[in-house]
């Protein structure tokens, strides 16, 4: 089997019907062009429909979350004898052990009994919604891998989860392929200070926090250090940065500037663009320009090997931002 740390693209597990798959309750599905168009040049699919794999019919009849005094259920809607529990929590079971070690990443279908993320309804015996959850596939995939990025379809519409969700997604498969190397100390202390400033723009105290951990390391405690490391590094990453981040971390890169030559005036022009990002008059995406643009110029290794100025794949969905 092919895995995203051998592949071109990362590998993201996705609900099926968001790719077009006719396995949705009443036969329908749930296309979404910004995964299969936009998201799509980025990354390749591993489609699933836990519902089906549960033997669940399609047409088959509508689920729903139940609240009950032997926990949460997935009972029919009409029919609360009708009670899928069981199934579905061993498909979920069995993909997390099998499937999900090969994957950079899952997009869940919103609103789903058994894949949505975020405020799923979660009804009481009166048929009332009284509470919101996550779906029961979804929720034990987030369990069995707490550091893999997870989003919603409907979410990805927004321009700024949607850059941050690739922009952790791409860190996981570099984190995955480091992993996968056998890592020495100094190849871990390489992969963090290639993170320096994207970890700063989203918390400059989590970004500091791992560097303090990686000082403590010694190569007898490596290994024991790294699954402390990536719940920490990929914690920080799960913070939707700021704009004063972003202005944090531009700043500190603007500062290998110094002393190289800029005319005053180019200084100026700089120091004005950043004065205007700030200020939200216009997107990050100039500043950011503007800095590669000096940077050609005067070259700078650290600067070049800066994930977050130049990301491991250029492409305008990573130019938004706030």
């Amino acid at each position: 089997m092919t895995t995203s740390t051998e592949t071109a693209k990362p590998l993201l597990g996705i609900s099926a019907c968001l790719l077009g798959q006719s396995v949705r309750f009443n036969a329908g599905h749930k296309h979404s062009p910004v995964c299969t168009q936009l998201l799509g040049e980025l990354f390749d699919w591993q489609p699933v429909c836990p519902e089906v794999r549960a033997g669940m019919s399609v047409p088959r009849a509508p689920v729903r979350l139940l609240a009950t005094d032997r926990g949460l259920r997935m009972v029919g809607s009409r029919d609360a004898t009708f009670d899928v529990t069981e199934a579905m929590q061993q498909v979920a079971d069995h993909y997390s052990a099998e499937s999900l070690a090969e994957l950079s990443g899952f997009v869940f279908m919103q609103k789903s009994p058994s894949c949505g993320l975020f405020r799923v309804p979660v009804y009481n015996a009166h048929g009332q919604s009284a509470d919101h959850g996550a779906g029961l596939f979804a929720r034990t995939v987030q369990s069995a891998n707490p550091l893999l990025p997870c989003e919603e379809a409907g979410r990805l519409h927004d321009p700024l989860i949607r850059e941050h969700f690739i922009s952790r997604v791409l860190a996981y498969q570099a984190w995955q392929q480091l992993r996968g190397s056998r890592p020495q100390l100094r190849d871990v202390l390489a992969f963090h200070a290639r993170y320096k400033y994207q970890l700063m723009a989203h918390s400059p105290s989590g970004q500091a926090e791992l560097g303090r951990l990686l000082a403590g390391v010694r190569r007898d405690t490596l290994d024991s250090a790294l699954d402390q490391y990536a719940e920490l590094f990929f914690r920080v990453l799960a913070i939707l940065p700021a704009r004063r981040g972003h202005v944090n971390a531009l700043m500190h890169i603007r500062g290998y500037l110094k002393r190289r030559g800029l005319l005053p005036a180019e200084q100026q022009r700089l120091d004005a663009v950043m004065e205007s990002y700030r200020q939200g008059l216009i997107p990050r995406m100039v500043p950011m320009n503007l800095l590669r643009h000096h940077f050609d110029r005067y070259p700078d290794a650290y600067i070049a090997g800066q994930v977050y100025l130049n990301p491991p794949v250029a492409h305008p969905l990573l130019m938004h931002g706030a």
